[in-house]
């Protein structure tokens, strides 16, 4: 327990850090870090034995975040290749080694390069949206952008935190999947949920009173809205890479985070939360 809390402490410092320097590229490598491990992670946890789709599928997952940086700078025919390379290259793998590559093996292999990256770079995608606006009439802050990525996170983080310890203090007697998570109960899930909303709702009352929101401050009711549906979704997350888990009868997915087991363990939650998040702020505000 003592080893989980420090590393607690220290993912804690290391978040900060990021954070503080957002609009660098220092978040976009930590993603780019946690993509490709988190790939490995899953091509490992469905025994993919394949060194070659293996290495492949990481270097895309360390790859996407990049891209996503500089997604707006990039000509269209450029994405539209983009977007379609990646299905031809793990294809030409597949047929390659074909008798013992399936396409089962495949899929996972773009599954480990592309969707789990692609869901830890709407970080990223969000970090770098720009709302539409009128610049002699609306003035816009970089605080609005600062603002939405501290409430995903606290709809990661302190859902699961407060989930926890109020489903500890009520005993948990409901238990929301015991044969997928024996330790998440409704309670707990009630109440990280709850407390999340507060913290979220606390959230928008500082930026408010700053006016660190610009000329582009959300109304209170939708981020108590936002919140609540974000934190079930991460709980979603947590529940469908639990599920993976034990099909493949393993306890984490890696040991890179002691305590907290591996990469795809510790940002299950942020493969639903933000992309969610950035879809609906982006067609809200562009």
């Amino acid at each position: 327990m003592k080893v989980k809390v420090i590393a607690g402490i220290v993912g804690i410092f290391v978040a900060a850090g990021a954070i503080f320097l957002l609009h660098t590229l220092v978040p976009v490598i930590i993603l780019a870090g946690f993509a490709g491990i988190g790939a490995y992670e899953l091509l490992k946890s469905l025994k993919v034995k394949s060194k070659r789709l293996t290495a492949i599928s990481v270097l895309f997952a360390a790859a996407v975040p990049f891209l996503a940086a500089y997604y707006s700078s990039l000509p269209s025919q450029l994405i539209g290749v983009l977007t379609v390379l990646p299905f031809l290259i793990f294809l030409l793998v597949m047929l390659s080694d074909f008798r013992k590559i399936s396409l089962v093996q495949t899929l996972a292999g773009l599954a480990g390069g592309v969707l789990i990256p692609l869901g830890l770079s709407s970080l990223v995608l969000l970090r770098d949206l720009r709302p539409v606006y009128d610049i002699e009439q609306v003035e816009y802050n970089e605080k609005w952008n600062l603002f939405w990525v501290i409430f995903g996170l606290l709809c990661c983080w302190s859902t699961d935190i407060f989930a926890y310890l109020v489903g500890k203090a009520t005993g948990g007697k409901h238990k929301m999947s015991p044969n997928v998570s024996p330790n998440k109960s409704w309670e707990g899930a009630i109440g990280g949920v709850v407390i999340t909303a507060l913290l979220n709702g606390a959230l928008w009352f500082l930026f408010s009173k700053f006016e660190w929101f610009g000329g582009f401050e959300p109304p209170l009711y939708f981020v108590l809205l936002l919140s609540p549906v974000l934190s079930v979704l991460g709980i979603l997350g947590d529940l469908t890479f639990s599920a993976i888990k034990r099909q493949s009868d393993i306890k984490d997915f890696g040991n890179l985070i002691p305590g907290h087991g591996g990469a795809l363990d510790r940002f299950d939650s942020y493969l639903f939360v933000f992309p969610t998040l950035w879809a609906v702020l982006w067609s809200l505000y562009t």
